[in-house]
């Protein structure tokens, strides 16, 4: 029997600016993050790094293609947990629609 998914108790807390503050943002940021990763049980981190979109691309690129596996590219892994960003968790609104298909209509340049 597959156990379900657990469900997140929260979403990691974005990072601050703590430069003003004399602390090392990498080192708040850590800290911050390892607190509330604490709180999660394996199975619900589990679920939620199979979201992380540098993941997914790793995934797609090597073991989801019968390949080598992939490195997961840390600098878009990390986005996830650093910062919250639309572009990853919400849907684009019908204007954003409307200016990728007219971004994407025209053939482009050959390099």
């Amino acid at each position: 029997m597959s156990a379900r998914p657990q469900a997140m108790h929260s979403t990691p807390p974005i990072a601050e600016d703590t430069t003003a503050k004399g602390v090392d943002p990498r080192s708040a940021s850590s800290t911050r993050i390892g607190r509330w990763a604490k709180k999660e049980s394996a199975s619900a981190l589990s679920d939620y790094s199979h979201k992380n979109i540098g993941w997914q691309l790793a995934w797609a690129a090597g073991l989801g293609q019968s390949h080598p596996a992939q490195k997961v590219d840390l600098h878009i892994a990390m986005q996830q947990i650093m910062e919250r960003d639309p572009w990853l968790d919400e849907e684009p609104t019908s204007e954003v629609e409307q200016a990728f298909a007219f971004a994407d209509s025209e053939p482009g340049t050959v390099w």
